[in-house]
């Protein structure tokens, strides 16, 4: 929470954000764009906590994942402590933004229970869905964190991505609505198979595909393994540059 260290509001915006965030999606999608959720009721409601549901995932990968890249340098004097773990400042990072997930979370179940009830029992299941998403988080964290060290310019590459991954990963529309062709390559995104899974999960009480979630649990076990290889292999040269 040092982000809000010193602001008025202090920790008041980890709930502000989520909300104001939401609301002006959901006038640009709904008024503006005039869309509509395929395959859902069309009130307004509806769709906003379907975005909500999409938006918090996404923004909890986005927050750790646009910290990365200066991750090292913003704690550069811990660089040549030896005794110091580096490697867990990408847990330390994904932990972080858990927290603000969570926090939003709690705001999107108190509108949910206000505009239609209580969720399905199936919700409990949630952390068990969006373990494999944060295994994939640390493992980006960790590659990016190094490559950050050395390519200063990838800072800006990660910044542009996360706002092109936005509109091309299933947060304002269901996974359904995409092409075949562009389906199945969402299917290597497990971002997109976290936030469709969730929002099955949330709003049917059933799971999604069991071998999608199985794909996207391959991907973000091998990344996470790739990253902290990349990490402990390039580490050694981080006090070089810095």
């Amino acid at each position: 929470m040092a982000r809000y260290k010193g602001s008025t509001l202090g920790i008041a915006w980890a709930v502000l954000v989520p909300i104001l965030s939401l609301s002006v999606y959901t006038f640009i999608f709904t008024r503006v764009f005039k869309g509509h959720w395929v395959g859902a009721e069309s009130r307004l409601g509806d769709y906003s906590l379907r975005m909500f549901c999409g938006l918090l995932i996404f923004n909890f990968f986005a927050e750790a994942i646009t910290r990365a890249p200066r991750l090292i340098l913003d704690n550069a004097s811990y660089v040549k402590k030896v005794v110091f773990p580096l490697d867990i400042l990408a847990i330390v990072c994904v932990g972080s933004a858990l927290v603000n997930g969570f926090i939003g979370f709690i705001v999107f179940l108190a509108f949910y229970l206000v505009s239609t009830g209580l969720p399905p029992l199936e919700m409990i299941f949630l952390p068990i869905i969006l373990a494999p998403l944060a295994l994939f988080t640390v493992g980006l964290v960790w590659i990016l964190s190094s490559l950050g060290v050395f390519l200063r310019d990838i800072q800006h590459v990660v910044s542009v991505a996360i706002s092109l991954m936005l509109f091309l990963t299933p947060v304002f529309y269901p996974l359904s609505a995409l092409p075949d062709v562009a389906r199945k390559v969402a299917l290597f995104n497990p971002v997109a198979i976290s936030i469709e899974a969730c929002r099955s999960l949330i709003f049917s009480g059933a799971l999604i595909n069991k071998w999608e979630l199985a794909f996207a649990a391959i991907i973000s076990v091998v990344t996470f393994i790739v990253g902290n290889w990349w990490f402990s292999n390039t580490r050694r040269g981080f006090a070089d540059v810095i």
